[in-house]
């Protein structure tokens, strides 16, 4: 790799002979790692390969990731518009930006530091400097109106969503 990693992204492969991860790496930056098992299990081949991105188009804080079952969300580096996009790990599917229906209001949060979680079909982001957590239902395919909680971090304890404070020593 050319740069620091900021990501491992496992990959959902059925094959029993090949196996893969996705690094992000600096600040705009994939790699794909496979590794291939011999038939006779004697041997392995790896090979790193470096995927077509865009400039600034790695995370913006290496907490801005979640897993989503077969894909991962994640919030990149891009100035002018900070987009949420769904990497999908299925091959010839393109991702797809799903903060295109909020554009304006992506351009204007600050998502330094932020912090994702998938819990119960949606996604979930929280900021220090970013006192709307967003909410985006994955089953409907809309963002949830913001609510104004200061939350930093996300948690999930018992099967519950739990948001840590940004201000003051409160869950």
């Amino acid at each position: 790799m050319d740069n620091y990693a900021t990501c491992i992204i496992p990959t959902d492969n059925s094959s029993q002979s090949e196996s893969a991860l996705i690094f992000g790496g600096g600040t705009s930056d994939f790699f794909r790692l496979t590794f291939y098992l011999s038939v006779d299990n004697a041997s392995e081949l790896v090979k790193m390969i470096k995927l077509k991105t865009a400039t600034s188009s790695g995370l913006i804080s290496t907490d801005a990731i979640t897993s989503i079952k077969n894909a991962t969300a994640y919030i990149s580096r891009e100035r002018h518009w900070i987009r949420l996009v769904l990497l999908k790990t299925i091959e010839g599917e393109q991702s797809r930006p799903i903060s295109d229906d909020i554009k304006n209001d992506f351009d204007a949060y600050d998502f330094t530091h932020a912090h994702m979680k998938y819990w119960k079909r949606s996604i979930y982001i929280g900021a220090p400097l970013f006192r709307y957590p967003a909410h985006y239902d994955l089953q409907r395919k809309l963002w949830q109106p913001p609510q104004t909680i200061p939350v930093s971090r996300l948690a999930i304890i018992g099967d519950w969503l739990y948001g840590h404070s940004a201000v003051n020593d409160e869950t």
